[in-house]
């Protein structure tokens, strides 16, 4: 339906219509394969250490986050993926630099769960990506201990 149009029901009508567009298609932008805005990482996981893996019972995730986040930023800004920062490029319009981000974070997505100890395993399983996994950590760790 049109605005003015015949067809489009009762002329003495004073609802709003919308007027019909029709979508223009959607062209990958030419420098996507030369310089994706989103360059493929990897996450330098030998820079974990020695340092616990996330455990409830170790109550330790204040540690724990600061230091993926640590991990995550020296991978050239791997950390944007926990907060939702970085944003996944319309596949249309990026097909590359989006490829790149679901690589990206699916490598971050498995970082976190080695880095856990099993028994969050269950918790994350449904997740779809690394943001939602680092909130559930959150929301799970946040206000554990006796000033919660």
């Amino acid at each position: 339906m049109t605005v003015g149009d015949p067809s489009s029901g009762d002329p003495t009508s004073t609802s709003p219509r919308l007027i019909s567009l029709s979508p223009l298609p959607l062209t990958p932008i030419p420098s996507d394969i030369s310089h994706p805005s989103v360059p493929l990482q990897s996450v330098k996981e030998s820079s974990w250490g020695d340092a616990p893996l996330l455990d409830k019972n170790l109550n330790n995730y204040a540690t724990w986050s600061q230091h993926v986040v640590r991990i995550l930023r020296l991978s050239s800004g791997l950390d944007l993926y926990l907060d939702g920062s970085l944003p996944v490029p319309n596949p249309q319009l990026e097909p590359c630099a989006h490829r790149h981000w679901r690589i990206n974070n699916a490598a971050i997505q498995a970082f976190l769960v080695m880095k856990c100890a099993p028994s969050e395993h269950s918790f994350l399983e449904k997740c779809d990506t690394a943001e939602e996994i680092w909130k559930i950590l959150r929301q799970r760790h946040i206000h554990q201990g006796p000033m919660s």
